[in-house]
């Protein structure tokens, strides 16, 4: 039953790609946070990624029809041909080139969803239609993730996901429907600035009511998922926001207002018993990270790391075949073996470790130029709107990109989220004249 459906949502997204572009977009963010694997013969797939090979070929399809290649922005993709390449390249010291090329399509997913999310939103209208359904979309899974908070620790190990509480089974952490609350604190830190962009810039309290409810429940999943990485990507992110689009005259006031708010607001937990207290405890430790267990851990992560760039330094051991290799550089007795079996908790170490100083340098020219195209275009636009919600969508991308320092959000659906994100940055910067 769910591979029929996986399968009819391609073929949907496909039609819709072909026939009506923005459509296929919503249909995307809609069924991101729903993924599940599809067995097709020898071959398991997700089903977002079969969703995603039927959105590529009726684009393809739509462009051979109406012969609009020359209408189209390759430079999105163009700026990602190096990274490919050496990802490619990298099957010269695979194991199993199959993983290679597996790996290979799932970031080029990510490259194709990018440009076409970017060449497909033609009007400021069709980008703020996409965010609306994000905010909602987002709100949906915070709710989910607040849902198994509250029910507690005792319901996750009904469910055998003692693995996602805290303090000896003390409290449950919300992972919605993502399973892992990192994967859940990354999702929704890449929508939060909008969210709050979109309040302030409320005309009427009907206008700031839904932005309001989704920032608030958004905020309070994301403390629930005790995510320290993502709090910190999304602390320096919306600092960065808040400089961006806060007139000088203001900006010191307003650091000092936003700094009092919020001392009230971890003095204020403190006093709820639970998960409030928790939440403060949590952040506490991040002042003492020498304390911290979860830091040992990713110490090793990069010891281990270091050992295995030092043999494929510049191709990297193969896309995708990490998990193939680090049984040679490590002991599977180490106590956290089983939650660095399967990535080294840092994307841009992973591509490294994978892909090679090639890989990585390609991954950080295609984000570098996803990044300055939107900041460029921002800072030539005068205070207002337009440039606070350009601004948004850029902060949401480099929480995400900060949180990846400490975990790969890109090994399941959220690197489509980000995708998205970032090609509607890039679709806002190119349209941000035309009136939301």
């Amino acid at each position: 039953m769910l591979t029929f459906l996986a399968l009819a949502l391609a073929m949907s997204a496909g039609f819709l790609a072909w026939r009506k572009s923005v459509l296929s977009i919503a249909l995307v963010i809609f069924m991101n946070p729903f993924d599940w694997p599809v067995v097709v013969g020898a071959l398991t797939v997700y089903s977002n990624e079969l969703l995603l090979t039927g959105l590529v070929l009726g684009w393809l399809g739509q462009l051979a029809q109406t012969r609009s290649w020359k209408e189209v922005s390759w430079l999105e993709l163009a700026w990602a041909i190096p990274f490919l390449s050496a990802v490619f390249l990298s099957a010269v010291n695979a194991v199993q080139v199959s993983a290679v090329i597996k790996q290979c399509l799932r970031y080029a997913e990510m490259v194709v969803l990018t440009a076409y999310v970017s060449n497909t939103c033609l009007s400021g209208k069709d980008v703020y239609e996409n965010l609306r359904l994000l905010l909602g979309m987002g709100l949906v899974v915070s709710v989910i993730g607040l849902i198994q908070t509250v029910a507690g620790p005792k319901a996750g190990m009904n469910l055998g996901l003692e693995h996602l509480t805290l303090y000896d089974g003390g409290v449950m952490r919300a992972y919605g429907t993502f399973g892992h609350p990192n994967q859940l604190a990354g999702y929704l830190i890449l929508i939060l600035p909008a969210a709050a962009i979109e309040l302030f810039y409320g005309k009427t309290w009907q206008a700031r009511a839904f932005p309001l409810v989704c920032l608030a429940v958004m905020l309070a999943a994301l403390m629930a998922t005790f995510s320290r990485g993502a709090w910190l990507g999304l602390g320096l992110a919306g600092l960065g926001l808040f400089v961006a689009v806060v007139p000088r005259a203001w900006l010191w006031r307003g650091l000092a207002i936003g700094l009092v708010v919020i001392g009230l607001l971890y003095a204020g937990m403190k006093l709820f018993p639970g998960p409030g207290v928790l939440v403060v405890d949590r952040m506490y430790s991040m002042q003492h990270p020498e304390q911290e267990d979860s830091v040992s851990f990713r110490k090793v992560c990069l010891q281990t790391a270091g050992k295995m760039f030092q043999t494929h330094p510049w191709l990297g051991f193969g896309a995708g075949e990490y998990e193939l290799n680090i049984r040679k550089y490590f002991n599977e007795t180490y106590y956290a073996w089983s939650a660095m079996d399967k990535h080294i908790h840092n994307l841009y170490v992973q591509i490294l470790i994978e892909s090679g100083l090639f890989g990585l340098i390609g991954f950080l020219v295609w984000l570098g130029y996803g990044v300055a195209v939107p900041a460029r275009r921002m800072f030539k636009l005068p205070p207002g709107y337009a440039r606070s919600i350009l601004a948004a969508c850029l902060a949401g991308v480099l929480a995400f990109l900060i949180h990846n320092n400490f975990d790969v959000l890109t090994v399941f659906a959220r690197g489509t989220h980000a995708a998205v994100m970032l090609g509607l940055s890039l679709a806002l910067a190119r349209t941000i004249q035309n009136p939301v």
